[in-house]
């Protein structure tokens, strides 16, 4: 579970859809913002090419122009070294004349680089076959977009433990709390910076961070574990 909230709500929430066991990583509040940073960088750019009258040196014209576009895209996004790697797709929407929908296409790189317009027609082809199970290689076919997607990605950080306060006791106090209508007068409040890795809470029991709070159920035991992620598991 992740959000300043979500590991109040978690565990109950996994209780009611029968799930038992509940994991909270180490900085729930920004674990999307994590996710953001690290994940694939992905966009499209996208030319309308709409008829039949389209050969493959016009075809590879524009694909080289929206690759352009593409690179001009990702470098405005993340700085080089940021990358670990940078692929190209070529897609295309393509129909048979006369239809009202059009199949989106992968097209082989190398038909894409030589403009051999048969072999980018044969992969509509078998596309049109795959999705429609039939195919009429007869027909005049008709490209609507070309499209050039590009993938970037991101250098991911190694995982590591936050740092531990040292000098201190974990529990920082008591409260009394109610789950379930039963009351619980002496519930433990501990510090999450505190718990060493292998340390085992059994519940109710509260745990404090300063942009999140835990909290661990009765019917529940929270174990940290490695890089300072908290397991719950249910009884």
């Amino acid at each position: 579970v992740y959000g300043g909230a979500g590991a109040i709500q978690g565990p109950l929430l996994a209780a009611e859809l029968g799930i038992n066991r509940v994991l909270v990583p180490s900085a729930p509040s920004v674990f999307c913002a994590l996710g953001g940073l690290v994940s694939e960088l992905s966009h499209d750019s996208m030319e309308t090419v709409h008829g039949t009258d389209v050969d493959g040196a016009v075809v590879g014209s524009k694909f080289a122009r929206l690759r352009g576009h593409a690179v001009e895209w990702l470098s405005r996004q993340v700085a080089a070294e940021h990358l670990i790697s940078t692929t190209f797709e070529c897609w295309a929407e393509m129909r048979y004349v006369g239809q009202s929908f059009q199949v989106d296409v992968r097209l082989p790189d190398k038909a894409v680089e030589t403009g051999d317009l048969v072999a980018l027609e044969e992969a509509f082809h078998r596309e049109h076959e795959r999705v429609y199970s039939h195919c009429d290689r007869t027909a005049p076919v008709e490209f609507v977009n070309l499209r050039v997607r590009v993938r970037g990605g991101m250098l991911i950080p190694e995982p590591s433990a936050p740092p531990m306060l040292k000098g201190g006791e974990a529990v920082k106090g008591m409260r009394s709390m109610r789950f379930q209508g039963k009351t619980y007068p002496d519930v433990r409040i501990y510090e999450r910076a505190l718990l060493s890795e292998d340390t085992t809470i059994n519940g109710p029991a509260v745990i404090e961070q300063p942009e999140a709070t835990i909290v661990v159920p009765p019917d529940y035991s929270a174990e940290v574990g490695a890089y300072g992620s908290i397991f719950m598991t249910r009884s």
